[in-house]
């Protein structure tokens, strides 16, 4: 089963060039594929790709595919993947070298695409020989929406239109009609619309205007039953992972659910008034002048540093060894509540680096970084069966390669806090400890609280928690609600972008036990380290963490 998302789309939406260097970019893909016969089971897919883009002659482009990860689920059933398959069954070790060849597509200078077309012919049709069923991961046309660039006009301007059209071999003549609806001095917003033989869609797409490479797109593509396939309905939500994005697939529908479920919850008890039942409410988890439960200090670094591991993990499956990485040293003391978060440390790894015994580069193996960020807690472990893998091995890796691996070296950046003190202020005040922090109160018993957002390109900065006191100074217990950044509502028929929130700031919603007449701010400083990790082998017995 195809399980990478669906794009007609995408060969419609490729552009003229507007560099003459390669540039690469790493995208994940979610999708949710439904059938219109409710008999039968949807199926859900995670992908990683990455994507190299050079010039061509006659100013076209060239782009190649590459897939570096995939995960689909029929619903009801287990999840599979491409490094499932055993090497060791006929056709498969060369459909893996064909797959982390890539597959690639030119593109000319008239928006014409062409067929998208594995880059090692030979090795393809190889593994189609020995395994016929290596179709299903043929990456075609339709597999690559989303991650293909844009025409770069002379001039953008909202309200601006363009129409594209890309042959597809299941659809005929593709046409796409977009439509500028916004404009940042770096990224335009375009609205656009798919028909084709059985085929019509929508969706909604953020683009750098500097080359047209995508930064997110939503698509809710509609194919009617033709040639044996049933009809479906496929969502899918695909983005650039250097922006940090929080991916998933929903339609605009599912978005007005979500933002009619949060306006409801807000307008009853106890946020629209006090509800009168003590049980609604719970006294501060925070313990003054300490760190709150989630935060990490420098100081808890080093420890932790020193415990990091990775093991090759035996599965007898596929017969190979899956990569696992974690850290066998807490970040904080364990909380004896189960509902209160440890000790979570935000990681963005900047390099990774993998080492023979001999302390050099191996220098026939590749780890390409996927995640921008990561979290990772005390005890932490996570495998490469996992999407929250940071990084990935080629598809076509072999066991051989694996075993040579001794180290792991991973340059990263990560977030510390310290605490920074306390401050009461009178509602209606705004703090002078943390100027960027919003408080406002809508209703005597109610605060919104408002935190900058952390951008990744910030290297420090100061959090605020709020602690509502009564007359006589004492804590009033709360009820919160985390409202997402992307539960604003933009307009009636659009699905936004989880870009275009991306300076709303963290905002909490605060419902007070009874009226409040001072609110207490209590500040924790944050600020960005840079530190070189190392990941030493752990035994042959697979085991990470005792």
């Amino acid at each position: 089963m195809r399980f990478t998302v669906s794009v007609v789309l995408a060969a419609a939406l490729v552009g003229s060039p507007v560099v003459a260097v390669a540039a690469e970019s790493v995208y994940a893909s979610l999708q949710l594929i439904q059938h219109d016969d409710t008999t039968q089971s949807g199926v859900e897919s995670v992908t990683f790709h990455r994507v190299k883009i050079d010039a061509a002659a006659n100013g076209g482009r060239t782009v190649t595919v590459q897939p570096l990860w995939a995960e689909y689920q029929v619903m009801g059933h287990g999840k599979h993947r491409v490094t499932d398959l055993d090497q060791r069954e006929p056709g498969v070790q060369p459909m893996l070298d064909a797959l982390a060849s890539g597959f690639r597509t030119t593109v000319s200078a008239k928006d014409e695409a062409g067929v998208l077309s594995p880059v090692n012919t030979r090795v393809w049709e190889q593994a189609l020989t020995e395994m016929p069923d290596a179709t299903q991961w043929q990456l075609s046309c339709e597999n690559v929406l989303a991650m293909l660039p844009q025409q770069v006009p002379a001039q953008w301007n909202v309200g601006q239109t363009h129409r594209r059209t890309a042959q597809s071999q299941a659809h005929g003549t593709v046409s796409v009609e977009q439509k500028v609806v916004a404009l940042t001095p770096t990224v335009a917003v375009l609205d656009f619309t798919v028909s084709g033989k059985a085929l019509k869609g929508t969706g909604r797409q953020a683009v750098r205007r500097s080359d047209g490479m995508p930064v997110e797109t939503r698509t809710t593509l509609h194919r009617d039953a033709a040639r044996g396939f049933p009809s479906t309905t496929e969502t899918s939500h695909v983005a650039d992972l250097a922006y940090e994005p929080f991916l998933e697939p929903m339609t605009a529908e599912q978005y007005r659910q979500q933002v009619a479920s949060l306006t409801d919850e807000l307008a009853q008890p106890p946020y629209s008034a006090p509800s009168g039942r003590a049980d609604d409410y719970t006294a501060s988890k925070e313990v003054e002048s300490q760190l709150d439960a989630w935060m990490v200090s420098a100081d808890a670094l080093p420890s932790f540093e020193k415990s990091l591991r990775f093991a090759l993990l035996p599965d007898r499956d596929s017969a190979r060894t899956q990569l696992a990485i974690g850290a066998e040293a807490r970040l904080g003391p364990a909380s004896p509540v189960s509902s209160v978060l440890e000790p979570t440390l935000t990681v963005r790894p900047r390099s990774v680096t993998l080492l023979g015994r001999d302390g050099k580069p191996l220098p026939d193996l590749e780890a390409v970084r996927i995640l921008s960020s990561m979290q990772m807690e005390g005890r932490h472990k996570v495998a490469e069966t996992s999407p929250s893998f940071p990084f990935r091995l080629p598809l076509n890796t072999t066991e051989q390669q694996r075993q040579a691996l001794d180290r792991i070296r991973m340059t990263v950046d990560v977030e510390v806090h310290r605490w920074v003190g306390t401050e009461v202020i009178k509602p209606g005040e705004a703090s002078k400890v943390n100027p960027s922090v919003r408080v406002s109160m809508p209703a005597p018993h109610r605060i919104t609280l408002q935190n900058e957002r952390v951008q990744p390109a910030e290297s420090g900065g100061i959090w605020t928690s709020v602690v509502p006191l009564d007359a006589e100074g004492k804590e009033i217990p709360t009820r919160h609600l985390g409202v997402g950044p992307f539960q604003k509502k933009v307009g009636d028929s659009e699905l936004p972008l989880v870009w275009e929130f991306r300076t709303q700031p963290y905002w909490n919603e605060i419902a007070a036990e009874r009226p409040v007449a001072a609110l207490q701010l209590r500040h924790y400083g944050w600020e960005t380290l840079r530190r070189e990790w190392e990941f030493r082998r752990v035994g042959e017995d697979g085991k990470l963490l005792d």
